[in-house]
């Protein structure tokens, strides 16, 4: 391949990628504009940015509070799933049983399976 295909083919992916990373860029520039600006068409480029959107939605919303539900929810999920995996595991590793070679074959046969069949 010569050095200008090359070039080419660089260039193509950059403007796919900033064509596709362009509606991020245009959301978080649009978080910083007034409602009149953010409304506006033709859109504005040169604006005064203001932080009046984020204490609106911080006084809207008890983010903290949704924060720490959160971290209790997930903290409570992965504790309550290392309390049956752990065993589970042991007993599969170093116990053999007439169902061992069956369960291990058939969690790996779901690692065969698409993601969207399982």
């Amino acid at each position: 391949m010569k050095a200008s295909q090359k070039l080419a083919i660089s260039g193509l992916a950059w403007a796919i990628a900033l064509s596709m990373s362009l509606p991020i860029f245009w959301m978080a520039l649009t978080a910083f504009k007034t409602e009149i600006d953010a409304n506006q068409f033709p859109p504005k480029f040169l604006f005064m940015p203001t932080l009046e959107n984020f204490t609106a939605v911080s006084d809207a919303i008890p983010l903290l509070r949704s924060l720490l539900n959160s971290v209790v929810v997930s903290s409570g999920a992965t504790a309550l799933c290392f309390l049956f995996a752990f065993p589970a595991a042991y007993g599969l590793a170093f116990h053999g049983g007439m169902w061992r070679t069956r369960v291990l074959l058939s969690m790996l046969a779901t690692r065969f399976m698409p993601g969207w069949a399982s």
